[in-house]
């Protein structure tokens, strides 16, 4: 009874709000005094002040929480199992603790999960928090090989542009940066090649394409249609505008003169056939249908594209660009033999110089390299504050693309090259 008065007493001294008692009964005991110094030494045990741990917790998980790497989640896992124990359980604060640690609710509980199968495992160890694999997955070394596969010569290639920069995220506010490489072929013939390499390799095309690397990705319009011959496209231009001609004015789709491919028995490349004199395979034996060589004046007219060199906004200075014009059909067949009479030289020429060059690479002896250089413009420096005079005159820098190909070094590339399993690294140098 007489505690039961003094607590009464107490009460009514108190303040009436729960927060200015609370502040008041905290101060007393904070006050140093005999009474108060027993108090905390019977009821808290004298506690330490666990702030500091806390604080170095949430900042060990504000660090890692973010970050996508198997090291990263394992550590996270570790601190959620230490700290959700049977205590927290029995006490049933995980929510409170997840709120102080700035966790989600859902990731402390699995800590309990992860705590349970570590304690019970034959490891019982922390380290043995790594995801479970299944017994088929692929092993590390074949997704390292199909993701160098995605990189070969000849499936992928730089785009050589300075602006195709492709970056992924790989934390917080921390970025991995590479130059974009286009594919030469689909995905799939890609995936069928590596099938055909490394037949042992168990491995379905999701699979094989979820190892490409980020910065691979299929060409792109603006990846093709860039730095093409003009006769290769200008062939192409006007012989598609004839032939459709050819198809509008024959009857039931019949073509009367077919375009014939000249080739001779003995397999011999001769020069009289490449610049179209030869007495058999001659731009006079294509025949023309009579509304190809009519040149009347009640001739159809047919609208095609050419190159010519025009003026640039009135100056002296002349482009070479495509324009539209509207002819008869004679003055555009004959230029399809204009052009015809040099195309066969030209083509011969670059297919040639292609084979050779894939020759050599293919062939190449040990100790020796390959280069190829191109020259690619004049860039113009411009200055951020610029006064009125070097408006007129500009320094000029210019630039120089490099391929170099050569036999992979063990120690550099970690794959060795010799003549039975020669293995060619192509490097670029801008």
């Amino acid at each position: 009874m007489e505690k039961s008065r003094s607590i009464n007493k107490l009460r009514k001294s108190l303040p009436q709000t729960p927060k200015r008692r609370s502040a008041v009964l905290q101060a007393y005991l904070e006050y140093k005094s005999p009474t108060a110094k027993t108090v905390r030494k019977n009821m808290f045990h004298e506690t330490p002040n666990l702030k500091p741990v806390i604080d170095d917790l949430k900042s060990a998980i504000n660090s890692l929480k973010m970050k996508r790497s198997n090291n990263a989640r394992a550590a996270v896992n570790v601190i959620c199992a230490s700290v959700n124990g049977n205590s927290v359980q029995n006490s049933k604060s995980q929510k409170k603790v997840a709120r102080i640690l700035g966790l989600p609710i859902r990731r402390l509980s699995g800590g309990k999960a992860i705590r349970t199968r570590v304690l019970s495992s034959a490891k019982s160890s922390w380290t043995h928090t790594d995801r479970k694999t299944r017994s088929d997955s692929l092993s590390e070394q074949d997704k390292k090989l199909a993701y160098n596969f995605w990189l070969l010569p000849d499936n992928s290639r730089p785009t050589c542009n300075k602006r195709d920069v492709k970056r992924v995220r790989i934390g917080p506010k921390c970025y991995s940066s590479h130059m974009v490489s286009v594919l030469e072929k689909s995905q799939t013939d890609v995936y069928l090649e590596f099938k055909k390499a490394h037949s042992e390799i168990k491995m379905c095309q999701r699979t094989f394409e979820l190892c490409k690397p980020f910065y691979v990705q299929p060409v792109r319009p603006r990846d093709r249609h860039t730095c093409l011959c003009r006769y290769h496209v200008e062939a192409k231009s006007v012989f598609k505008s004839c032939m459709n001609f050819r198809k509008r004015i024959s009857e039931n789709g019949q073509n009367e003169f077919p375009v014939n491919y000249f080739d001779h028995s003995d397999g011999n490349v001769h020069m009289d056939c490449l610049n179209r004199n030869c007495i058999s395979c001659s731009v006079e034996f294509l025949k023309l249908q009579p509304e190809e060589n009519d040149n009347s004046d009640d001739a159809p007219k047919v609208q095609w594209n050419k190159y010519e060199y025009v003026e640039i906004n009135g100056k002296k200075g002349k482009t070479n660009q495509e324009i539209d014009i509207e002819t008869k059909s004679r003055e555009m067949f004959s230029y399809l033999k204009e052009i015809l009479a040099t195309f066969p030289s030209h083509q011969f020429r670059a297919t040639c110089q292609n084979s050779q060059l894939k020759h050599l690479q293919q062939n190449l002896p040990q100790n020796n390299c390959m280069c190829v250089h191109d020259f690619s413009e004049n860039y113009y420096c411009f200055e951020k504050d610029e006064i009125q005079s070097n408006y007129f005159q500009k320094n000029e820098v210019s630039l120089h693309v490099s391929v170099i190909y050569r036999h992979s070094i063990l120690e550099v590339d970690g794959v060795g090259s010799s003549d039975e399993h020669p293995n060619i690294i192509t490097e670029h140098l801008f």
